[in-house]
């Protein structure tokens, strides 16, 4: 702390100093930045020699391990020259061993062939003669031999002919008898069946003939027309009824009106003989109950009319009912009618087939293509196993079904159904499997046909393996996509005949199709499909449904004949219900007219009664003390009104008795009509059952001519079949015969081919055999003659044998001392470059030591040079202030320039001006102004260490 405040105090006192300088002199600052400076540059000189040696002593280094790494790969290469050459060498000299061991022994050889040269030649000659005799009997045989195998062949190629002729002859035959079989097995099916059906058909007519249509017809009519007059008779009645009483009810109307005429005209009369006043008042209070029974009598009027009013509402919604359950019971009846027709042929449109379905769709091109077909005996239209039956339709639908889930997967619109279609494909399905033939049928496509044969799914072979075909043909010819499938026909017909079936499923242009499905023939069933662009066709599922329902209701027709009887009998119940419901309806209606009018005729009545009771109240309240005149007029027409009531009385009693009997006739004349309703029932009953036993009669014997001539049918097939099976019998015979016979001959065919073989194997063998020997024997005399000059060969070609190997033993040797030296040449520039790399390293650690130590010095004199400006700063600020001081005092201080000038600088001893040095005051300015910036524990420590043995290195702290 002492020394830090001994400079701080040294900076102090100097700092005034500069102030007073002369002003032409450079500042203390300046002269402290020049110092600087010029410490820096000669800094960074020396450090920029110190590194640029370091980059030197790298790139030297770098240049000596190149150098040494060039030398190395010299070495290498000379070294597998080297190790090549010595393998060279040795497989020089191997070769050259080998040569030099055969060279003697064929040497060898030479001399112990020239000592015997003379028997061995004789010999020779012996061979090459016995060789020439063996060649010249062995091509003799050969040519024998080879002679018997033509004929051989010739031979066994005849026996094949006739064995294949055979076996298809005894094929056809066995096909044909399979064919007779399943026709004659077919033929007693029919005929059992016909038999079958005829005793059905004989009971149903036995049953049938008891019933008598035109007894029960008569009976029927008889019960209606007695129904019809007793119907009339009851409405008589029931009018007569009616009338009486409506009659009545006036009558007893009357009466009352009469009664209450009297009961006033005797109050009168009472009144007047009681003095006047007494009888004024029982005729004012016979006047009130007139009234009360005036508005009694109103009031029911008024409720008659409504009862009448609904009554007749009533009867008019029982009219419209019974007419509607008339209407009803009239369309069910026709129903029913219609359902027992259906019912009665029924079992002939199902025998029909697919003709009666298309006959019941109105179907006329459909119905006119099968007709086309109707003559031809392959056509079993309706038959269980023929294409034709509903059961076999369904099954083509679902080939259909198929096709179209193949053209779905394709992005292809599915087929709809056509009839016209469907009736050709079963003429092409019948055709294929009933005919004995397989081909396309004229007149049973018109566009586009596919037929296959004992295919489960005949979609594999007409999709899927024709797929395969196309696929391959169009890779090796990518034109053939946009070929149209009759363009491909009249181009290239072979692969039309293998891919038809396949362009016909795809193509994109047919919309409608129809297909068959029979049972039977070569092989077990037969497909057909149609396809065309035009006609109008319904989905798969929707045809279907037509199917099943036409089926169900041929199948059900007897159920739904009994269901639609039982439906009419009930309407018309419900029909005869209504109509008693109406006439009942019909009744009320008239019993409540007639109670309409007798109210309404009571209640005129009534109000005739007020008005004479108002009369008699008005006369006797006018007459007031009246005479006995008066009184005698009242006697009088009392008596009168009397009179009248017992006529009304009586009047009444005879109405209501002709009422009672006409009510009870109408009853009677109901009854009666009840009865003869009932009896027109019985006997329709009867009729229609006399209908349905006669119509079941016409059926019977439809049925049982049906099944004679179906029988007659079934025994003439079944004739034609035996006599098919017996003629495929015969010719199966035959063909097995010819097939034994051809199989003989075949055997001993391939016999003599096998020894005509053998004989021509064994005569080559013995030529080749002979000339073998021949050429064996004329080398050995060749070799033989030639002995001398043989043994001269084979001597001078082991003396070039010994030289040789003497080379390659030469050459060997100088090649292993040539792989020695280049072994150590190689291991030096190894150790070369070994060293190399390590000076290199060692070099580069001296580049980045001394980098390192020049980027340490560089970032301190950078912070130098900061301090240096920073101080040149304060300096200038100071003299600024100094000045600004000076110019306050007035010039009051007078400062010696010479005494300044030559007083010792804080840095050194020598009287050197201001303006002339620096670098004395430059030390402690710079000093003092880093302590002034930096604080008083700032110390500048210099210090010197070994960084190698060769050189030092400054580090400043």
């Amino acid at each position: 702390m002492a020394a830090t405040a001994a400079i701080l105090a040294g900076a102090t006192l100097l700092a005034p100093a500069t102030a007073h300088a002369d002003d032409t002199a450079v500042t203390a600052g300046e002269r402290a930045a020049e110092a600087v400076a010029r410490a820096n540059a000669s800094a960074a000189e020396a450090r920029g020699a110190a590194l640029d040696a370091a980059n030197r002593g790298v790139a030297d280094a770098q240049s000596k391990a190149d150098e040494a790494a060039a030398h190395l790969k010299d070495a290498q290469t000379g070294l597998d020259a080297a190790e090549t050459g010595r393998a060279d060498a040795q497989d020089a000299l191997d070769a050259a061993l080998s040569e030099q061991a055969a060279a003697q022994a064929d040497r060898d050889k030479a001399a112990a062939q020239a000592g015997g040269a003379q028997a061995g030649i004789a010999q020779a000659n012996r061979d090459i003669r016995n060789a020439q005799d063996a060649i010249g009997k062995a091509t003799d045989a050969l040519k024998t031999a080879q002679g018997e195998q033509a004929a051989a062949k010739a031979d066994k190629a005849a026996a094949e002919a006739d064995k294949a002729k055979a076996d298809k002859d005894a094929d056809d035959a066995q096909s044909k008898a399979d064919r007779a079989d399943a026709a004659a097995k077919d033929a007693q099916s029919k005929a059992d069946r016909a038999d079958e059906d005829r005793a059905k058909a004989e009971d149903d007519l036995k049953a049938a003939q008891t019933a008598d249509p035109d007894k029960a017809k008569a009976e029927l009519d008889r019960a209606t027309s007695d129904k019809t007059a007793k119907d009339k008779a009851a409405a008589e009645a029931e009018a007569a009824a009616k009338d009486s009483a409506a009659k009545a009810a006036d009558a007893k109307a009357a009466e009352t009106a009469a009664k209450d005429a009297k009961d006033r005209a005797d109050a009168l009369v009472e009144s007047l003989e009681n003095g006047g006043d007494a009888g004024l008042k029982d005729l004012k209070a016979a006047l009130e109950a007139a009234k009360a029974a005036q508005s009694k009598a109103d009031t029911a009027a008024s409720n008659a009319e409504a009862a009448a009013k609904e009554a007749d509402r009533a009867a008019k919604d029982g009219a419209a009912d019974a007419k509607t359950k008339a209407d009803e019971a009239a369309a069910l009846k026709a129903a029913a009618d219609k359902a027992k027709e259906t019912a009665e042929t029924a079992q002939e449109k199902l025998a029909q087939g697919s003709l009666g379905f298309y006959e019941s769709k109105g179907s006329r091109k459909a119905v006119d293509a099968l007709n086309g077909y109707a003559k031809e005996s392959w056509l079993r239209l309706g038959d269980k196993d023929s294409s034709t039956s509903l059961d076999n339709m369904l099954k083509a639908l679902d080939r259909i079904d198929r096709a179209n889930e193949i053209r779905r997967s394709l992005g292809l619109p599915e087929w709809t159904v056509d009839d016209y279609q469907t009736a050709m494909a079963q003429g092409a399905a019948d055709y294929n499997t009933f005919s004995g033939n397989l081909e396309h049928k004229t007149g049973t496509f018109n566009q586009s046909q596919n037929l296959s044969w004992g295919y489960d799914d005949p979609y594999q072979g007409w999709y899927t393996e024709e797929k395969i075909v196309w696929d391959e043909a169009v890779a090796k010819d990518p034109s053939l996509k946009n070929t149209t499938p009759y363009m491909l026909q009249l181009t290239n017909p072979d692969l039309y005949q293998k891919v038809g079936h396949y362009l016909n499923v795809i193509d994109p242009d047919t919309t409608v199709t129809g297909a068959g499905y029979a049972v039977g023939g070569r092989y077990g069933f037969t497909d057909s499909a149609n396809m065309a662009s035009i006609g109008t066709g319904v989905s798969v599922a929707e045809y279907r449904k037509q199917i099943e329902t036409y089926k169900a209701g041929l199948e059900n027709a007897g159920d739904a004949y009994r269901t639609a009887l039982a439906k009419a009998e009930q309407a018309a119940k419900d029909a005869a219900d209504a109509a008693d419901a109406l006439k009942a309806l019909e009744a009320k209606a008239a019993e409540t007219a007639a109670d309409l009018k007798a109210a309404q005729a009571d209640a005129a009545a009534k109000a005739e009664a007020v008005r004479q009771a108002q009369e008699a109240v008005d006369r006797a309240q006018a007459a007031g003390g009246a005479g006995s005149k008066d009184l005698e007029a009242a006697r009088a027409d009392a008596a009168a009104k009397t009179a009248a009531w017992n006529t009304a009385k009586d009047t009444t009693a005879q109405a209501a008795k002709d009422a009672a009997d006409k009510a009870k006739a109408a009853e009677d004349a109901k009854a009666d009509a009840a009865k003869a309703q009932a009896a027109v029932d019985r006997a329709q009953a009867s009729y229609d059952g006399a209908l349905d036993a006669a119509g079941s009669a016409k059926d019977a014997q439809k049925r049982i001519d049906a099944a004679k001539a179906a029988k007659a049918d079934a025994l003439k097939a079944l004739d034609t079949a035996r006599a098919d099976r017996k003629a495929a019998d015969a010719e199966l015979e035959a063909a097995r015969k010819a097939g034994d016979t051809a199989r003989t001959a075949l055997a001993r065919a391939e016999r003599r081919l096998a020894a005509a073989d053998r004989a021509v194997r064994d005569a080559t063998a013995a030529k080749t055999r002979g000339e073998a020997d021949l050429k064996a024997a004329e080398d050995r005399l060749a070799a033989l003659g030639n002995a001398g000059s043989t043994l001269a060969a084979a001597q001078n070609r082991l003396d070039r044998a010994n030289a040789v190997a003497d080379t390659a033993k030469t050459a060997l040797e100088k090649a292993d001392r040539a792989l020695k030296a280049a072994k150590a040449a190689f291991e030096k520039a190894k150790a070369d470059k070994s060293a190399a790399d390590k000076a290199l390293e060692a070099a580069k650690r001296v580049q980045a030591a001394e980098q390192a130590r020049q980027d340490a010095q560089d970032a301190l004199d950078h912070a130098n040079q900061q301090v240096a400006d920073k101080t040149h700063a304060n300096q200038s600020a100071q003299d600024a202030l100094d000045i600004a001081a000076g110019a306050a005092l007035g010039g009051a201080v007078e400062t010696d320039p010479a005494a300044i000038g030559t007083a010792p600088a804080a840095g050194g001893t020598a009287p050197t001006a201001l303006g002339e040095t620096g670098s004395g005051v430059a030390v402690p300015l710079t000093v003092a102004a880093i302590m002034a910036l930096t604080g008083a524990g700032c110390i500048i420590i210099r210090r010197s260490q070994p960084r190698h043995s060769d050189r030092w290195t400054d580090i400043t702290e």
